[in-house]
């Protein structure tokens, strides 16, 4: 049994809110949990929790809604879902619905649409978490009145044994110089920031919504392929609206012109609107190339900006 468990059973049988039922020695326990919540922990299979109707002890509710149950595999895989696109996203639940067959599942996302927000973080006042006002079938989800990447740090505060953040589907793609403000990204770049994976997703939207059901047999190929990487990974991926294959491709780095468009509201009052065009284009084995030709996009990111060569160079040529 995983020490957390040890360590959770220990201080809830000290203060009598477990009734040990019974131990095999190396295979089983079986614990109740006031009178209708039964706790199973088996190292072989997992943990199973069972609830019968009814229940009225909060202790008991709590404990047995809000802990990772696991009916498969012991080691199955636990999985935090946010995005920028806010709770109401068609994008979220697809991604929802997809990552439930690689493992537990909790969403945490905006409770309002945080586009283009960067990697801001709130500090200013204090986060809320409150159930999401939509359903999201077998998982629990929340809304956050903050940042993607404040999503992703009270996500994995809230559930500790968070393995990988998931963040996307995003509605829209973020190749090339908008992985500097996507607040997308910066959801999986907060969670690496804490020691988790970190896996962000987009594609673009014609006419609608994305043909998601066109694009999931990319979305599982690229989650098995990612999921089955070692260690800590930050990583960006696209799909393009009807993807043809999969390629590893580099970050499109190229000047664009942002344009300030100026406009009026109903009101009269002047308000503005900041587009981009790239101004080059696109090389290929960039992101940006792969999605003009309808690949899916794996690119392998990095906090660390520092420019290796440049500094090389100025150690050399520029002691101080």
């Amino acid at each position: 049994m995983p020490r957390i468990w040890h360590k959770t059973l220990f201080k809830l049988l000290k203060k009598g809110h477990f009734a040990l039922l019974g131990h095999f020695p190396m295979a089983h326990m079986y614990v109740k949990i006031g009178q209708n919540c039964h706790f199973y922990a088996i190292p072989a299979d997992g943990f199973r929790f069972e609830m019968k109707p009814g229940t009225t002890s909060a202790f008991a509710t709590h404990a047995c809604t809000h802990q990772w149950h696991n009916l498969g595999e012991a080691n199955s895989m636990r999985i935090l879902i946010t995005n920028d696109d806010g709770i109401y996203s068609p994008g979220l639940a697809a991604l929802a619905h997809i990552a439930k067959q690689f493992g537990d599942v909790v969403v945490v996302a905006p409770d309002a649409e945080q586009s283009s927000m960067g990697h801001a973080v709130t500090h200013s006042r204090p986060l809320s978490l409150r159930t999401s006002p939509v359903p999201f079938e077998g998982i629990e989800a929340f809304r956050v009145n903050g940042t993607p990447a404040d999503c992703t740090a009270l996500g994995t505060h809230l559930y500790s044994q968070i393995d990988v953040v998931l963040s996307g589907i995003n509605m829209g793609l973020n190749v090339g110089n908008s992985m500097w403000h996507s607040g997308t990204l910066a959801a999986a770049k907060q969670a690496v920031l804490l020691g988790k994976k970190g896996i962000a997703l987009s594609t673009p939207v014609k006419n609608g919504y994305p043909k998601f059901d066109l694009l999931q047999p990319y979305i599982n190929q690229a989650l098995e392929i990612l999921f089955q990487s070692p260690g800590v990974g930050l990583w960006n991926v696209n799909f393009p609206f009807e993807p043809k294959d999969i390629i590893w491709t580099r970050q499109s780095v190229r000047q664009y012109d942002g344009t300030i468009v100026p406009g009026l509201d109903p009101n009269g009052a002047k308000h503005y609107w900041f587009t981009v065009t790239p101004l080059a284009p696109a090389e290929e084995g960039t992101d940006r190339w792969a999605i003009e030709h309808d690949l899916v996009s794996i690119t392998p990111l990095r906090l660390d900006l520092t420019d290796e060569k440049e500094l090389e160079r100025r150690q050399v040529h520029q002691p101080i």
